[in-house]
């Protein structure tokens, strides 16, 4: 994955636009758009202040590895970025299925929780 994809998928999944992302940086919007299509690429000097905005293993950005996460980063964190990578990367009708499926799953967990408490109410009287 070239740097400009990476750096969308970052944007995209910290809810950033790229005029916002620029206001950021003290750069234009122009600039960000041609980092993301591959037009340009970021002085090294940008990849650092990426990194903190997006709390970012720099040598993800600059295609050294291919883990975003921070060394110190706990596992559970890496499962819910690595989600949100994914549903970052969904054409917006597959992130709509995907939201509402989640909808669904989080309806059915509080059915099952409620039908546990009833049943212990049940034991107690």
């Amino acid at each position: 994955m070239m740097l400009g994809d990476k750096l969308r998928i970052l944007r995209i999944k910290n809810n950033i636009t790229q005029k916002q992302l620029a206001i950021k940086l003290s750069i234009t919007q122009q600039a960000i758009a041609k980092w993301e299509s591959g037009k340009a690429e970021p002085d090294i000097s940008f990849i650092n202040k990426l990194s903190i905005i997006f709390n970012c293993n720099p040598n993800y950005l600059l295609g050294n590895t291919d883990n975003p996460f921070l060394p110190n980063t706990n596992p559970t964190e890496q499962e819910a970025l690595e989600l949100l990578a994914t549903l970052a990367g969904l054409p917006p009708d597959g992130q709509k299925q995907l939201k509402e499926y989640l909808n669904l799953l989080k309806i059915k967990a509080m059915q099952d929780r409620n039908i546990e408490i009833a049943d212990e109410l049940s034991i107690k009287e």
